[in-house]
């Protein structure tokens, strides 16, 4: 095993990850001040390997979604490693007890479906095949929408293993669905804000509340296309939705800003690399050039894909420029259907939206 991988307590990951939590929050969350300590960036390699060490057992229930993706037309499947800001973010909530040791979506699968129907369909089969956690192992916000307009199906398995079992999160989602959550990646990419996340509201200008209710009304339009009950906070109606939306001041301007955004570097994947078949992608976005970078990886490769993810997301947090992500895709267009707020293929939020506002 590579030292990247080594293992690493649960202990040191939890000492770790407060430490480097700790310096992010006195650092008002610029991992780029955090760096210029030598202690700290020994912190970042731990959390590094111990985001590493899920690798594995996320590739095992990965290989258990392709199971199920065949019982399901167009369905799409892929995994990610959480990246170390959103990692940093999650342990840094005010008022969290989390500990990096305990978190359960580190590794994560996505399964990418057609219909509400087909994600009852794979839930089902996942109950199946996989190890639920006991305890609060299923999150439908399909049926009980976040206040944000955040919809999918979050389940968590425990993967047995040494030295610990792993616990990997599931998200399984419509692709009308995952339209929205593209939408939202690639606005809080082009804006720099979080509009998912409920602490940003306090103290946020009127701009960053106006773009938040735009993604709030868009997924409730979504959410009536597919039959599933609305969140608690948007009118409950198409044409009152349609009304608000409308009366918006950035609605036509986000629209635009995501339509340049795809513009910039659409297809820059297929045209690299045609119709490869699986392998690990890793996909580096500078936001600061809008390009997209790929690189592909043999399955048989993994440690060296680990070791390449783990040096270039630490120089792109430290230099606030990249956005990096490891990907495992069965070929380059599952690439570009399941992770498109990086490949920037983001017409089909706007043409859903679109769809939806003139029916």
């Amino acid at each position: 095993m590579q030292d990247s991988v080594r293992p690493i307590s649960r202990g040191e990951a939890n000492k770790a990850g407060k430490a480097l939590a700790q310096a992010y929050v006195a650092h008002g969350g610029d991992l780029a001040r955090v760096g210029e300590d030598e202690e700290i960036q020994e912190y970042f390699r731990l959390v590094q390997a111990w985001r590493s060490m899920q690798i594995e057992p996320t590739r095992t229930v990965f290989e258990e979604l392709q199971q199920i993706s065949t019982l399901i037309p167009h369905s799409l499947v892929t995994f990610r490693l959480k990246r170390i800001s959103s990692i940093l973010k999650k342990l840094s909530r005010k008022n969290t007890n989390l500990k990096l040791g305990s978190m359960d979506d580190i590794g994560g699968c996505r399964l990418i479906v057609e219909t509400c129907e087909q994600v009852d369909l794979a839930v089902a089969e996942v109950l199946r095949r996989l190890d639920v956690k006991e305890s609060r192992g299923i999150k439908d916000y399909i049926a009980c929408p976040q206040d944000s307009g955040y919809r999918s199906c979050h389940i968590i398995v425990v993967v047995p293993g040494e030295p610990l079992p792993s616990r990997v999160e599931i998200q399984i989602r419509t692709r009308l669905q995952h339209s929205w959550a593209t939408g939202v990646e690639a606005a809080s990419a082009i804006y720099g804000q979080d509009y998912k996340s409920p602490e940003k509201l306090a103290g946020s200008r009127a701009s960053y509340e106006d773009i938040r209710r735009f993604f709030q009304l868009a997924s409730a339009l979504f959410t009536l296309e597919e039959d599933r009950p609305l969140a608690s906070n948007v009118p409950n109606g198409r044409e009152a939705l349609k009304r608000e939306l409308e009366a918006l001041p950035c609605s036509k301007q986000i629209c635009v800003d995501l339509v340049d955004a795809t513009d910039a570097t659409f297809q820059s994947i297929g045209k690299a690399f045609g119709s490869l078949g699986p392998n690990l992608y890793l996909l580096e976005y500078d936001r600061e050039e809008q390009v997209l970078y790929a690189s592909p990886f043999s399955s048989s490769d993994i440690s060296q894909a680990i070791d390449w993810y783990n040096q270039n997301e630490e120089e792109d947090v430290f230099s606030g420029r990249r956005d990096t992500v490891l990907v495992y895709a069965t070929s380059t267009e599952y690439l570009h259907a399941a992770f498109p707020n990086y490949s920037t293929n983001l017409g089909e939020f706007t043409s859903n939206l679109r769809r939806c506002t003139h029916s």
